[in-house]
């Protein structure tokens, strides 16, 4: 399962996107998980794979 980490502002946005991009567009299961980050961070069985810097986060 996908794992997304990701900035702990816009919460109602950020789940918007990754609920429409993940599982309805890829078909695909993850979780979604806040943190005191500057980037959105994707990993796979815990391995991390994709990091993206976050513009909004103000940081």
């Amino acid at each position: 399962m996908i794992r997304i980490r990701h900035p702990d502002n816009f919460p109602a946005e950020r789940a918007y996107i990754f609920e429409v991009i993940f599982r309805e567009y890829l078909g695909l299961e993850y979780t979604a998980v806040s943190a005191d980050t500057d980037a959105v961070s994707l990993s796979l069985d815990g391995k991390a794979a994709f990091f993206l810097r976050d513009m909004r986060s103000g940081k």
